[in-house]
Formats: C-alpha cells, structure tokens, sequence
C-alpha cells in the first residue's frame, strides 16, 4: 500500500489554510484525501489547525509539526518506517484525474508544460535537475507538478534526503525541496507528462472559486487534443496566408489562429517563404 503524504502547512492569502478553503461540497484537502482514499494517508499540520483537523478527517493520521524542520523529520520517519511506496503532494492541490493516475512507477515527479510551480529540467523521461525555493534550473524545461512519488526502494534515500535538508534552515514549498534534493543527491527520478491533467494550487477563497469553476467544465478529451495540437504546432509555427494581407499565426496554447499585418518587405523564418 502506498504511504500518501499531505502537507496541510500552506496559509490561505485570506486567512486559514489554503488546504481547509471551501472547494465545492468540502476542502482541496478532504477531495484530495478522498481520490487517496485506497492508500495510507498522512496529513502533516501546523499546531493551530493540527487538533481540528484530526477530529474532521476519518482514517487519515495527523501530524503536529511547528515549521518546515519538522515537515522535513516527519518527512524521514515515516519514509523509514514505510513498507511500501511514498507519495507526497500538497494538501491544497485539485487534480483531475487522481494524482496517482498519471504518475506511474518507480521515483517519479509530475510535470507540466505550464507554470504552475518550480521548473524543471527533464530530458528522455528523467528528471536532471529542479528548482525550489533556494535552487534555480538553468534552461528549463517543463515545471514541477507538486506530486513526487518515492518508490519503495528509495524510502531510505528519501529519508536521508530529508535529513540532509535540515542544516539548511529551509523554509518553504517542502515537495518541491525533496525533489531537488533527490536529484541533487544522485536519484533516478523519471519524468511524467501531466499537461493534459486538471491542476490547481488555490491559495485564496477567490482562487477556490475559480478553480471549482475551471474543473466543472474541464474536459480530458478536449485537454488531450489541445495538447497533441501544441505538439505538432510548437512554439511558434508561421503558416503562408496572405488573406487579409496578413500572416496567419498559431500560438502555442490556443488552437486558433491570430492575424498578424503583413509588413512590407517583412521575411518570414527560413523555410516558410514570404
């Protein structure tokens, strides 16, 4: 059984936890816990919230922990008590599908094509190097999705990772630490694709609002197809088109086309022609 980690340690920009805003018919984190549901989940909080917490949420095991420190020693005891596989992820997060669902095997970090979080550097399914609030990537690739999935054989690594971490007096996003961490420290960690996933870190009532209202009309089929069209288009793709007297565009994250005037004497990249 997967050993599920929540850090329910965020604050709310008004007020509270962002884990504990109101998300639909309940929180991020009881929605969360709840796509989590066939696996051993751990809830680390900060003491104001950690007894209330625990007399709301059934079949899930809360931990006190005063700052980033104490994330970090919890971090190491239950990767080394663990018997199975560790997955660790923000308590706030809204994902659509489960946050397991696209991770797959073996130590592995979700990650997306758009900013969601720290960058990343990935190349041939596997994590090179990654940012967190104390390291940068040079030339990025992709961004870290906040889910970090420890395979059982890694328990101890991550424990020490985590142990590593302390004389650092960190603070912070602890997730995205971990990653960097192991990484750093030499651990294979693969790279999986989850731009096509429904993802949100609301970190505000407003932001809770707005996330419940995206995830409504989210659609995995339209979000596949989206993304197969950015693939095949890149970055920037310059079509001919002189309809309009201008050139036809497509941009990267949109499907439609967006017109440009055509400049006199303007050349377009090598082998697009004029």
């Amino acid at each position: 059984m997967t050993r599920a980690i929540l850090f329910a340690t965020a604050p709310a920009a008004d007020g509270g936890l962002a884990a504990a805003l109101r998300f639909e018919d309940g929180t991020p984190l009881e929605r969360l816990i709840g796509q989590l549901a066939a696996h051993e989940v751990h809830v680390i909080a900060r003491p104001a919230f950690a007894s209330a917490l625990d007399s709301l949420l059934e079949d899930v095991t809360v931990h006190v922990s005063p700052d980033t420190a104490g994330d970090l020693r919890t971090v190491a005891e239950l990767a080394r008590s663990a018997s199975g596989d560790l997955v660790l992820l923000p308590g706030e997060l809204v994902t659509q599908p489960a946050p397991l669902d696209r991770v797959g095997a073996g130590t592995a970090a979700l990650t997306a094509a758009m900013p969601y979080s720290f960058a990343v550097r990935a190349l041939g399914g596997r994590v090179l190097s990654a940012a967190s609030p104390y390291h940068w990537v040079a030339s990025p690739s992709a961004f870290f999705a906040s889910v970090l999935r420890v395979d059982a054989a890694d328990a101890a690594v991550l424990a020490d990772a985590a142990e590593r971490l302390l004389p650092l007096e960190a603070d912070g996003d602890v997730v995205s630490l971990l990653l960097t961490a192991l990484v750093r420290g030499g651990t294979r960690v693969g790279a999986r694709d989850a731009r096509t996933q429904f993802w949100w870190r609301p970190s505000s009532k407003f932001d809770a609002e707005c996330a419940a209202e995206e995830l409504a009309v989210y659609d995995e089929d339209r979000a596949r197809l989206d993304a197969a069209v950015k693939a095949q288009v890149g970055f920037f793709t310059l079509y001919n088109s002189f309809r309009d007297g201008g050139k036809t565009f497509i941009v990267a994250g949109s499907v439609a086309p967006m017109r440009l005037p055509l400049r006199e004497g303007w050349q377009g990249p090598a082998g697009t022609g004029r």
